[in-house]
């Protein structure tokens, strides 16, 4: 997928750098059966983990990660991708 998000005030400057690699990488994880319909962390625009729901994924950032230094993203279909912060 070729977007680019460049600007958006409710992300800091590293989400958004996640956020492009997620994009930059979303068609890898879309054929990968581990990661396809998965919530990933990206933090430092490194993939960090996986989960199977939402609630595990954030349950573990904010215990793992610094604050506002990782985004969660849902792979699955590129017309329903929704951004999580």
């Amino acid at each position: 997928m070729n977007l680019k998000i460049e600007y958006a005030e409710v992300f800091n400057e590293k989400q958004l750098k996640d956020i492009n690699f997620f994009y930059e990488n979303v068609d890898k994880y879309l054929n990968d059966p581990f990661l396809t319909d998965k919530y990933i962390i990206i933090s430092e625009e490194k993939l960090i983990n996986s989960f199977d729901n939402f609630e595990n994924a954030i349950k573990y950032a904010v215990e793992k990660l610094p604050k506002n230094e990782f985004i969660i993203q849902h792979v699955t279909d590129n017309k329903k991708i929704v951004n999580f912060i």
